[in-house]
């Protein structure tokens, strides 16, 4: 059987915040599987990427950044869709994260509101992937 429920994976380096986040988005029926560590997220994705229908990161990860990771992801795949929050992104950030075909960059502040745009975009992926387009 297909999975229909969008396959979101979530890097986030404080507890606190990844807890938050889950719980936040358990409620748009999402399979949310959630890294502390950018090394083991990027292996999942790499064992993973076909089933994976976005990439939400924040962008300070210890000891990386989002950005590093955002690269890390491209290499094994340019397809996924991949969000940077940030509760303070610098221009050279942003202006990085963009020539590396960033989905979108997310303020921390605001970033709740943004999910429902977010989720549906990923949505729209998950019958593509069962027809095979």
């Amino acid at each position: 059987m297909v999975n229909t429920i969008p396959r979101l994976v979530v890097i986030e380096d404080d507890e606190d915040v990844l807890d938050m986040l889950v719980l936040h988005l358990s409620q748009y029926n999402l399979e949310v599987i959630s890294f502390i560590d950018p090394d083991t997220a990027a292996q999942y994705i790499f064992r993973n990427a076909s089933s994976i229908d976005g990439i939400l990161s924040d962008l300070n990860l210890h000891p990386s950044t989002g950005i590093d990771f955002l690269k890390k992801t491209r290499s094994i795949s340019s397809t996924i869709p991949f969000y940077i929050m940030s509760g303070n992104i610098s221009t050279e950030e942003k202006e990085a994260a963009l020539s590396l075909d960033v989905s979108g960059i997310l303020d921390k502040i605001t970033m709740l509101t943004q999910f429902e745009r977010i989720i549906e975009s990923l949505r729209s992926t998950v019958p593509l992937k069962q027809t095979g387009n």
